[in-house]
């Protein structure tokens, strides 16, 4: 499983507990468009959105479930994943925090972080 740095940023295995990354996903051909993918958060979502919910929502992301997004999103987002453009996914906390998850075109950067940050 996936885990934040200190710095909200994750690399091939996780310091703390020393699994590896790909958040359950190993071999799966969505795990291989995120292998190379670094994760990070902004220092608002990192305040704002417990660790595990994070994580929760990476996977999801990973798998290609883009969240609260309405279904003519999905499928926009689904066309933008297999043509290599920009991901952008939506979730909403247990505490009813919304968040974004962005993947960049080249699928080497996702970051969490608060929509208001991208205003």
């Amino acid at each position: 499983m996936p885990g934040f740095d200190k710095r909200g940023e994750r690399g091939r295995r996780d310091e703390n507990n020393g699994e590896k990354s790909g958040a359950g996903l190993e071999g799966s051909p969505v795990e291989k468009a995120f292998e190379r993918c670094r994760v990070s958060a902004s220092a608002l979502a990192l305040e704002a959105i417990p660790r595990d919910e994070s994580i929760l929502a990476l996977r999801r992301h990973a798998q290609r479930d883009w969240g609260i997004l309405s279904a003519e999103d999905k499928a926009a987002r689904d066309k933008a994943f297999q043509e290599g453009r920009p991901v952008l996914s939506a979730y909403r906390s247990k505490a009813g925090v919304e968040f974004w998850i962005l993947t960049d075109q080249s699928m080497s950067a996702t970051i969490v972080l608060l929509p208001r940050e991208l205003d």
